[in-house]
């Protein structure tokens, strides 16, 4: 991908080297490029179709590559934390509110039943002091059943009292650890936040999260990996939090590594947190970028190609204007500089214009190959494709 920038001092660390990750996803026994992310789904592109591949269906097949990468652009990431944690459903806080609300209802049992047993016991007294008081009013009355009743229903006022309270003791047990020992499965979770803003605005951003863990069983020495990818808002200089929770890993997991990489439009974008990153200079940025082109094509022939520029502003001016939108030709040497611009392949009519030849000496190309070899070659160059 060309790398390009506007007025930037050639002292200055401009752009970012990192180990990014190229991330697939197999669809049809067949790995396809991530394109995007919408919520925790990927996206793909299957023969000009964009698809969506859900995690919620369950696990999928995925390749990670990890791959150098030279950005212009870096995001700055701080305060990040990547904390084991419990799930929703096995936070021992969670568990503890549950059974509180479960304990509360059973208490309004009890507390109902208490009141209809106290209820009882004071109904029951009424009805003994009025036997009482009736007998000694009426000696001679035949209330033999009566008293004999009321006898029995007076023994029973202690035990109906001591059954309310023998009740009301195991509810407040309940209340306390809610009829059984909370024991949580282990922590199963990831808890994941940072800080967030760029200089350059991220317009279509999400990130992708890669942990690795040694699960309980497993045997010693080995590893699994877990990727997890979530979408953001656009990101912008303002600094905001960002706070997610990654759910499903085995319990009592144990955490090996994790790496947080951040990605626009599917294009991987360098942040202050990327594993192994090298802040470049201009020119040490263009020197990778030719290393890399050349060892990539051993014994290829190519023409010259834009690899990076620094553009005056005033250009898109005059382009937003109708200036400068036909294509043109340049010489460039085997080190990927330009020289003069011409209007035909041949270069023999040379285009003469001053502010031209500032726009093009700008501009830096992957030489022309030959068999492989850096030569000389003439590259065709229309302004209104660069992305600037």
């Amino acid at each position: 991908m060309p790398v390009y920038t506007v007025e930037e001092p050639l002292s200055s660390k401009t752009h970012t080297l990192f180990m990014g990750a190229d991330i697939s996803v197999s669809q049809d026994k067949t790995l396809h490029p991530v394109k995007d992310v919408s919520g925790s789904s990927w996206i793909i592109d299957i023969e000009g179709r964009t698809t969506v591949i859900s995690t919620r269906s369950g696990p999928i097949s995925m390749k990670v590559k990890p791959v150098l990468k030279l950005t212009e652009a870096t995001v700055t990431i701080n305060n990040l934390r990547d904390e084991r944690a419990y799930s929703f459903n096995t936070d021992p806080i969670t568990m503890q509110t549950r059974t509180m609300v479960q304990t509360a209802a059973t208490n309004a049992d009890y507390l109902y039943n208490a009141n209809q047993a106290a209820a009882v016991v004071d109904g029951t007294t009424r009805l003994v002091t009025y036997a009482t008081l009736y007998n000694m009013s009426h000696p001679d009355a035949h209330l033999g059943g009566v008293g004999t009743d009321m006898t029995r229903l007076k023994n029973m006022i202690p035990n109906a009292l001591e059954n309310q309270v023998r009740q009301l003791g195991g509810a407040g047990s309940d209340l306390s650890i809610g009829g059984k020992k909370i024991q949580p499965d282990g922590l199963d979770a990831m808890e994941v936040s940072f800080a967030v803003s760029s200089r350059k605005p991220v317009l279509n951003p999400y990130v992708v999260t890669i942990t690795r863990f040694h699960a309980r069983g497993d045997d010693p020495g080995t590893s699994r990996n877990w990727v997890y990818a979530k979408s953001l808002n656009p990101i912008d200089d303002h600094m905001r939090e960002v706070r997610f929770t990654e759910e499903g890993f085995p319990p009592d997991f144990e955490l090996q590594d994790f790496q947080l990489h951040l990605y626009d439009r599917g294009e991987e974008v360098a942040t202050t947190v990327a594993p192994d990153r090298v802040e470049l200079t201009r020119d040490e940025a263009f020197e990778y970028i030719k290393t890399e082109y050349i060892g990539a094509h051993p014994k290829d022939t190519l023409p010259p190609v834009p690899a990076m520029a620094k553009l005056p502003a005033e250009l898109h001016t005059r382009m937003s204007e109708g200036e400068y939108r036909d294509t043109f030709f340049v010489i460039v040497s085997r080190d990927g500089m330009a020289g003069e611009s011409f209007r035909d392949a041949a270069c023999t009519q040379r285009i003469g214009d001053p502010f031209l030849d500032e726009v093009v000496k700008g501009i830096r190309f992957k030489p022309a190959l030959s068999n492989g070899r850096p030569v000389e070659g003439v590259a065709s160059l229309s302004l209104g494709k660069l992305p600037i």
